[in-house]
């Protein structure tokens, strides 16, 4: 599956660069677990059966990216995903992923 580059379209939309989102289209993937913020990241992290994190932090943070995108405040769905981000780096280096 093709990855989807939140942050880039995150920074595009904050910059004016993309002036009118497809705010429909954005919902829909940060609704679904595997191409949110969350699951754009890693396969190794350990995962439920609908892809939702396994790690409670994790899968909370996930929730409030997608309430950011729903709510079309794209500047706080920035700094949630990097959040998400720090989380993973956290999570795969203890499954040994990362060094």
């Amino acid at each position: 599956m093709e990855q989807f580059n939140w942050v880039t379209t995150l920074q595009d939309i904050i910059s004016g660069k993309t002036a009118n989102p497809d705010w429909k289209f954005l919902k829909g993937k940060s609704a679904c677990w595997t191409t949110c913020a969350c699951g754009n990241l890693c396969d190794a992290i350990p995962r439920r059966y609908s892809g939702q994190p396994d790690d409670l932090l994790l899968a909370t943070h996930g929730s409030y990216f997608y309430m950011y995108i729903t709510d079309k405040r794209p500047k706080m769905a920035l700094e949630t995903l990097h959040v998400i981000e720090r989380r993973a780096m956290i999570l795969l280096k203890e499954i040994k992923i990362l060094k």
